[in-house]
C-alpha cells in the first residue's frame, strides 16, 4: 500500500493543533509521511532510505520548529517542503560518500558484495511474503531487520505504542540510533577490511595467514541479517512475554521459507 501525500490543510491543521496543546505527535505523523511522499516522488528515494526519512524527521523535529518560528512571514506548507529538500539532499550526500568510502574493487569480495545484493533483493521478497500475515508479526519481522513498513503497520505500531504508553517519537530516535550505530559498525569492519585488502596486496605484513583469518571473521560479521531490535525490547514495547515474541518471530520466519520454497518449485 503505497502512502499518500498528505494535503497542505491537513499539515497547518497538525501544526495549528500543536500551538494550542503542546502535543506533536499529529505533526510527526503527518511530518514522517510527507517527507517520505516528497522525496520518494521528487527524487526517487525507494527502499531503507524511506525509513530513514521518516525517523530522521522525528529526530529533527525541534530543529524543524524553530527554523520556522524564526521566519513567521512563511506559509508552513512552503517552508516544510524547503526544509524536506535540504533533510533529503544532505541525506543523499552522507550515504553518496559513505558509498564511495566503502568500494572493494581489486580485491576478491564478491562472497560478501553478492550477499549484500541478496539481502536487498530479500527484503523486496518478504514484504510481498508478508500480505497475508497479522499486522503483529509484520512490524516484528520489519522492526527486527529495518524492513520499510507499510502505512498500515506503521499506524498499528504507533497506536500499540500510544496504549502502551510509549513515546512514539522516543521510540523512533531510539530506532534511529540502533539503525546508526549498525551502520557505523559495518563502515568500521569495511574500513578494517580494506585495511587488510591493503596489507595483503602489498604484502606489507609478515604473517598472512592472520590476516586472513581476520579477513574471513569480517565477512562472516558482514554476511549475518543486521537485527536492529532485540526480542527482549519487542517484548517490551508490546508488553508481552519475550518468548512470546520469539515464537510469532519464528513461526513467521517459517511461513516465509515455505512462501520461497513454494516459489522455487513453482
Amino acid at each position: 500500500m503505497e502512502m499518500k501525500k498528505p494535503s497542505n490543510i491537513e499539515l497547518i491543521q497538525s501544526v495549528q493543533y500543536f500551538k494550542a496543546t503542546g502535543k506533536l505527535e499529529p505533526f510527526l505523523k503527518i511530518a514522517g509521511i510527507w517527507i517520505v511522499t516528497y522525496a520518494r516522488d521528487i527524487f526517487h528515494i525507494r527502499d531503507g532510505l524511506e525509513s530513514e526519512m521518516y525517523f530522521l524527521i522525528q529526530k529533527k523535529k525541534d530543529e524543524c520548529i524553530r527554523l520556522f518560528r524564526d521566519n513567521p512571514l512563511t506559509q508552513f506548507p512552503s517552508f516544510f517542503n524547503i526544509y524536506c529538500k535540504h533533510l533529503t539532499l544532505n541525506m543523499l550526500r552522507i550515504h553518496r560518500k559513505q558509498k564511495n568510502q566503502d568500494y572493494l574493487a581489486l580485491w576478491n569480495e564478491t562472497i560478501y558484495m553478492n550477499s549484500k545484493t541478496k539481502k536487498y533483493k530479500s527484503k523486496f521478497k518478504v514484504h510481498s511474503t508478508l500480505e497475508n500475515c497479522s499486522q503483529f508479526s509484520k512490524v516484528v519481522i520489519c522492526l527486527r531487520f529495518n524492513i520499510e513498513l507499510d502505512l498500515e503497520s506503521k499506524i498499528f505500531l504507533e497506536n500499540t505504542l500510544r496504549k502502551n504508553g510509549i513515546k512514539i517519537n522516543s521510540f523512533y530516535n531510539d530506532y534511529f540510533q540502533s539503525i546508526q550505530k549498525y551502520n557505523h559498525q559495518v563502515d568500521t569492519m569495511l574500513r578494517k577490511l580494506n585495511s587488510i585488502n591493503r596489507r595483503i596486496f602489498d604484502k606489507s605484513y609478515t604473517d598472512i595467514e592472520e590476516l586472513k583469518l581476520r579477513k574471513k571473521q569480517i565477512i562472516n560479521f558482514l554476511e549475518k541479517p543486521a537485527c536492529y531490535i532485540t526480542f527482549k525490547e519487542l517484548g517490551e514495547l508490546f508488553k508481552i512475554p519475550t518468548h512470546r515474541v520469539v515464537m510469532i518471530y519464528n513461526e513467521t520466519i517459517k511461513r516465509i521459507q515455505r512462501k520461497f520454497c513454494e516459489r522455487k518449485v513453482a
